[in-house]
């Protein structure tokens, strides 16, 4: 479970309002610093957009870019992104928990939830995706509405998610590549043996024993 505390881990600001400190703007459960909140200008024009326009290029072209679109979604939802977030190094995560949600959780929350409910119906009906998009502006920890519906938390890891926030998934993939390419590279090389260091005991005799 995400702790709750009321001070900042990394930059020991006080006052936090959130899971993120207003102060560094990083991701207060992440021990190594390097998750942050993702910015306005980076969830909103970026994400945002990113992700609504490659939306509205795949029904007008249907049925290949849809079909396009899905493919793509369906190798970056493995790594608990969308195409827009794969560009942006943002990720999708459990608000809860604070692990990387699986692909099955990114399919509900950006098929069923975004495009889907707020995308295709909320476009028609207008209102419904206004409040979906501009409940970022004012959500401490940038969440849109279909983020609070799905459960799920977007942060920015510019290296990637750190191993402790890595769903099982993720992390049994990446020791494979790690096997597949030690076994490539071959096994680390013994070290040389040591020079043997001569007797410094005059005369041949024992030393102290």
């Amino acid at each position: 479970m995400v702790p709750i505390t009321t001070q900042c881990p990394h930059c020991r600001a006080g006052g936090l309002s959130g899971m993120f400190c207003n102060n560094c703007r990083r991701y207060v459960s992440d021990a190594t610093g390097t998750v942050e909140r993702v910015t306005y200008t980076r969830r909103y024009f970026g994400d945002g957009w990113l992700g609504s326009i490659s939306f509205i290029i795949m029904i007008a072209t249907f049925p290949l870019g849809l079909i396009g679109g899905l493919i793509w979604l369906f190798f970056t939802a493995r790594e608990a992104q969308s195409p827009a977030k794969k560009i942006l190094n943002v990720y999708i995560i459990d608000a809860k928990t604070g692990i990387a949600v699986d692909a099955g959780r990114v399919w509900l929350r950006d098929v069923v939830v975004k495009w889907l409910l707020f995308n295709l119906v909320g476009g028609v009906l207008v209102i419904p995706a206004i409040i979906n998009n501009a409940w970022v502006l004012f959500d401490p920890n940038r969440q849109a509405l279909h983020d609070k519906i799905a459960g799920t938390l977007v942060v920015y890891a510019p290296n990637g998610l750190p191993p402790n926030m890595q769903n099982a998934e993720m992390q049994a993939r990446t020791s494979r590549i790690v096997s597949a390419y030690q076994q490539a590279t071959g096994p680390t090389p013994p070290e040389a043996d040591q020079p043997a260091i001569p007797s410094t005991t005059q005369g041949g005799g024992r030393g102290e024993t």
